[in-house]
């Protein structure tokens, strides 16, 4: 029976070949006739390990979040400027996510001359990893990020507010995706593949503010989302600046991302894709 692996993270981009890791890596590797990755920079690393190129696959992945219509686009992101525009950041709080940035750049806009009120959401709740370093146990974390929030509600003549909602899911997550104008993932976590989130973002009509990691620039391109080198929140929040001052920019930015969801990375691209491989590897 032909065995098809699907690699769904990016641990193995930082192994060298002769590493016991990527040595026993191979060995599994080595009973699947067909090898699956999400994008260029994953099938170079496999090549670089021993995997033939002829073995290899880029598949893109896919999200059930329902996909909106170009009506409730147009309408989003061509509301009135009294109303506030809608900045998410929805993702586990692991700091290499990008979400002490995210706040730092609100608590920079916060201190602006803006010309329209800023509602901003941090959505996820605590979390840690191997790579957490600045910090290490729930208190301090949410300590931290209770005083920001704080600090940032506070600032005197201020157009931004921040609510924290530690997790949303089903309707409650595509509502926050819908009403967001701006999405924004300035991830630099070291094992960044290619994030479910910035599809949801995409097919909720956001323009996308998000980093150069992983496969992320297989997923978009300049068309939709701002991929960023330099992930300082004084970057990140001029960012952000822009796509409010900028509508039109904006409104492209979010449609393009919306034909990205409605082809490529579609439910029934997925599908096809899928049973293309399947095929081929049942032929090979």
């Amino acid at each position: 029976m032909p065995v098809v692996i699907s690699l769904h993270g990016s641990i193995f981009m930082n192994w060298e070949a002769q590493a016991i890791q990527a040595r026993c890596f191979m060995l599994f590797l080595k009973t699947a006739r067909m090898v699956t990755v999400h994008g260029e920079n994953q099938k170079r690393k496999l090549k670089s390990l021993g995997v033939p190129e002829e073995r290899i696959r880029i598949l893109f992945n896919t999200c059930e979040m329902k996909v909106v219509t170009e009506e409730f686009l147009l309408k989003k992101h061509t509301s009135s400027s009294e109303t506030p525009l809608r900045i998410l950041y929805l993702s586990k709080l692991i700091e290499s996510k990008g979400y002490p940035e995210y706040l730092e750049a609100l608590e920079i806009l916060a201190s602006e001359d803006l010309q329209r009120p800023v509602h901003a959401v941090l959505c996820g709740p605590m979390s840690f990893t191997s790579y957490c370093v600045r910090f290490t146990d729930e208190k301090a974390k949410g300590d931290w990020v209770r005083k920001k929030i704080a600090a940032i509600n506070s600032t005197p003549g201020s157009l931004v507010r921040v609510e924290w909602i530690e997790g949303a899911g089903g309707e409650e997550k595509q509502r926050l995706f819908e009403d967001a104008h701006i999405f924004v993932f300035p991830t630099r976590f070291p094992v960044e593949s290619s994030p479910l989130v910035l599809l949801e973002a995409m097919a909720t009509g956001c323009a996308v503010i998000t980093s150069t990691v992983g496969e992320i620039p297989s997923m978009v391109d300049e068309r939709c989302a701002r991929m960023l080198d330099d992930l300082s929140p004084e970057k990140i929040a001029r960012e952000i600046r822009r796509l409010m001052d900028e509508p039109e920019k904006r409104l492209q930015m979010a449609r393009h991302g919306l034909e990205l969801v409605q082809g490529p990375f579609s439910n029934r691209a997925y599908a096809d894709n899928w049973e293309r491989l399947f095929l081929e590897a049942a032929k090979a």
